[in-house]
């Protein structure tokens, strides 16, 4: 059986309203998709951190010849070596500030990091079978 308000066209103009206002909180208008699509603090910091690794790599060549097996730090067009990761990171943000930054040891070898995922007990999830 259905129920009364069914019928009922109060009923069904207050539930679009309270749909249209749901919608209305939810949806991004076009001009917020916009601006989110286009270029963000996020994707410029992105670009420069990709521009400084690129710099890394071109210059490395040059930078294996005289510091093999130190650390360097690419911001902008700016390059600072140390021996030490955790001082050179003290010195640059001293000097240039918290800016995006490419760090690496100078050498061939490649450093891979490992990360295991966070462990989730299946217990406390919702069933996805109801």
């Amino acid at each position: 059986m259905s129920s009364t308000s069914d019928n009922n066209p109060k009923d069904e103009a207050q539930s679009d309203r309270v749909r249209d206002q749901q919608l209305a909180y939810s949806t991004p208008s076009k001009e917020r998709l916009q601006k989110l699509s286009t270029s963000s603090k996020h994707d410029e910091k992105l670009q420069r951190f990709e521009a400084a690794r690129k710099k890394f790599e071109q210059i490395l060549p040059n930078l294996l010849k005289e510091h093999e097996g130190k650390f360097a730090a690419v911001i902008d067009d700016h390059v600072e070596i140390h021996e030490d990761e955790t001082q050179l990171l003290k010195m640059v943000i001293e000097k240039y500030g918290y800016k995006t930054m490419y760090v690496d040891r100078i050498s061939l070898e490649k450093r891979v990091v490992r990360m295991r995922s966070p462990r989730i007990k299946t217990d406390t999830l919702p069933s996805l079978n109801q």
